[in-house]
Formats: C-alpha cells, structure tokens, sequence
C-alpha cells in the first residue's frame, strides 16, 4: 500500500506540473435525462481542466476524443465533482475515442 500512495503522490505532482491542453472556463452541469460531451483537443495526451462538474439524476457525460484510440486524457476537476444516482460519466463508446483508462483527478 505505501507503494500506491507514493505512486499516485508522484502522478498528481505530474499532473500539477504539466501544461493545460485544454481549459474548461464554465462548471459542468450536466441535467437530469440529460447529456453533454467533452471533446479532447489533440491526438496524444490530453489534460483538461474544468471548475467543477455535477451530473443530475440519469445523465450521461461523455468524453469523445480527438482522433483514434490512441487518445489520453486525464480531467483535473479542480472543485467539486458531484455524481448523482445512476449517472455515467464514460469515454465514448463509439467512433473516434479514447481508451477506458481516463483517468480524473482533483488537483
């Protein structure tokens, strides 16, 4: 376990130190029955910063990517992150993504 904790230590150090692709300026309130989309900006690495997100009862928050599945990102939630009941918040699952392995981090 010390091991985790000094390896996610280091990933949220990283994550601190590295350049914004992209920059969310407004909260993400996704509705309830609702949904809405982040699309990366790049091929590669992604890191994407958004103010807060909060997904209302049966929304959906997809996050599509840029080109192929070779697409990375990692979205530092720099507030709150509120998930209501039965919500997703999932890359997409069809036509250009990225990998399930999206990482969210709050920094």
């Amino acid at each position: 376990m010390p091991q985790a904790i000094a390896d996610v230590t280091t990933f949220v150090t990283a994550v601190k130190a590295a350049t914004r692709t992209q920059v969310i300026q407004n909260k993400i309130v996704v509705a309830a029955n609702d949904s809405q989309l982040i699309v990366d900006s790049q091929t590669g690495l992604n890191i994407i910063t958004v103010p807060s997100i909060t997904l209302k009862t049966n929304s959906v928050l997809t996050l599509v990517g840029a080109s192929n599945l070779t697409d990375q990102v990692v979205l530092v939630v720099a507030g709150n992150l509120k998930i209501g009941a039965d919500t997703f918040l999932a890359p997409a699952s069809s036509g250009p993504s990225f990998p399930m392995s999206a990482l969210f981090t709050s920094c």
